[in-house]
């Protein structure tokens, strides 16, 4: 983390970053497919605590965060709202550079409450 906030701060003021900082954010994560197992290289896998296999495993996460309750006024038949996340893809940002990081695609969808009679 200490080598993307030196990073930041150099990218902040405009300044170039040298030879090492650059070959660190070219390193994000690499998939070596070969006749043994996958190997995962870069910094990014090695973010996750169990292993950096972790970083190429399908991992969804859903939860519910709010309820919409009907609205007869408003034609609203109410529901209940969900966010998810799914794989890790490649995010790009422009400030006054442009910027390519990995980044969770994420959803929100609404299902309808079940009236309990």
């Amino acid at each position: 983390m200490k080598t993307l906030e030196e990073i930041v701060r150099l990218q902040m003021k405009v300044e170039k970053l040298n030879e090492v900082q650059v070959r660190f954010v070219k390193s994000v994560m690499e998939q070596t497919h070969g006749s043994g197992a996958i190997t995962y290289n870069g910094w990014y896998p090695q973010l996750f605590f169990e292993s950096p296999h972790d970083s190429g495993k399908h991992d969804v996460l859903v939860v519910d965060i709010t309820t919409d309750t009907p609205s007869v006024e408003h034609c609203d038949p109410g529901g209940i709202v969900h966010l998810g996340v799914g794989d890790s893809i490649v995010g790009f940002f422009v400030v006054n550079v442009m910027y390519a990081d990995p980044v969770f695609s994420n959803y929100e969808f609404v299902t309808p409450i079940d009236k309990l009679e």
